[in-house]
């Protein structure tokens, strides 16, 4: 996942980025089944696409 990558390019200021890495890994968590875990967070797709569409508001 690039959530951690995104979020460097966020504190770099580099905003356009970020929201786009977030959108691509929104994408890929959108295809999996959603109460598989996802490593490393060891939280479900359905909690982490909560998550990503919360950090792109």
């Amino acid at each position: 996942m690039n959530l951690e990558l995104a979020a460097i390019h966020e504190n770099g200021g580099d905003i356009e980025k970020a929201r786009k890495m977030r959108m691509a890994v929104l994408d890929a968590l959108r295809t999996l089944p959603q109460e598989s875990v996802v490593k490393p967070y060891a939280e479900t797709a359905r909690e982490l696409i909560r998550l990503v569409e919360k950090l792109l508001e």
